[in-house]
C-alpha cells in the first residue's frame, strides 16, 4: 500500500518470488536464521520481530521443521 500523504511505501515485499512452492532445501536456505531462533525455543512472535520476518511465515516454519 502507497500512504498517498507521504508517498512512501508501507507494505514490506517478499523476500523471494517463486514461481512453484519452494522446497524444503529452498526453505532451509532462505530462512536458516529463523529456524536456528525456533529450535532454540525462542516464540513466534520474537523471531517474527528480530528477524523482520511475518508472523504467518515463522508460524508455517516451526510446523514444518521444528
Amino acid at each position: 500500500m502507497f500512504n498517498s500523504l507521504y508517498g512512501k511505501i508501507t507494505a514490506k515485499l517478499p523476500q523471494t518470488i517463486y514461481l512453484e512452492n519452494p522446497t524444503k532445501e529452498q526453505m532451509k536456505e532462505e530462512y536458516g536464521e529463523q529456524i536456528k531462533l525456533l529450535k532454540k525455543g525462542v516464540s513466534v512472535r520474537q523471531v517474527a520481530k528480530l528477524t523482520s520476518t511475518s508472523p504467518t511465515t515463522i508460524q508455517k516454519l516451526k510446523k514444518e521443521f521444528c
